[in-house]
Order: structure tokens, then C-alpha cells, then sequence
């Protein structure tokens, strides 16, 4: 175990001043000026839209939330009875919707004449 904590000890040593280079030779210098300090930043001199290199915004598009209008539920709940309950619903995600119709007042469906 000695020998284990030596070893990383020595390696830590040997390594740290590699690290301490390579983080402050990467890193832009805060003390030197710009190369031109008149030169405008890269955001404002490149076109925008689709023209800069085909980017487009993910938010080009967008458009805020806002809530629904509701109608009364009592003639929700009538018009999903007249035309026949979840079963209707059923039937039209299965693809099934122009199979069947209603039959008359009775609010129960029916399938069509061939």
C-alpha cells in the first residue's frame, strides 16, 4: 500500500505541470487585446435566415400555447350518445367510420347496403 500511494504520488508530480500548460495554452488570454478592435463580432456581420449557411431557428415557427374554447359538456355527451358511444370511436380508429351508419333515431349504428 506504501508503494501504491508513493507511485500515484510521484505520478501526480510528474503529470500536474502538463495539466497546468495545456489548461492555460488553450484558454484565451483576458490580458491581450483583439486583433482588430474595431472588427465587429461574427453575429452581426453574417446574414441572418435560412441565407447563413442554411440554419434555421427551431423557434421560427413557434407560437404560444392558448387555451381551447370549451363548449358545455351536457352536448358534448349528447352528440358522442347520438352517434354511438366510445363504440363509434372504436370503429373510426380502426378505419372502420365509412362502414357503418347510424341508424335513424335510435342512436345505435347499422351497417350500410352493399
Amino acid at each position: 500500500m506504501k508503494n501504491f500511494l508513493c507511485v500515484m504520488a510521484v505520478a501526480i508530480a510528474l503529470t500536474q505541470p502538463l495539466l497546468t500548460a495545456a489548461q492555460t495554452s488553450s484558454a484565451p488570454s483576458s490580458a491581450s487585446p483583439p486583433a482588430s478592435a474595431s472588427a465587429a463580432p461574427p453575429a452581426a456581420s453574417a446574414p441572418s435566415g435560412a441565407d447563413a449557411g442554411g440554419y434555421r431557428s427551431a423557434f421560427e415557427g413557434y407560437r404560444a400555447y392558448s387555451d381551447q374554447p370549451v363548449g358545455p359538456w351536457r352536448q358534448a355527451n349528447e352528440v358522442v350518445r347520438q352517434i354511438g358511444g366510445w363504440q363509434a370511436y372504436a370503429r373510426e380508429a380502426q378505419g372502420m367510420g365509412d362502414a357503418m351508419q347510424m341508424s335513424g333515431s335510435t342512436g345505435t349504428p347499422a351497417p350500410l347496403a352493399p
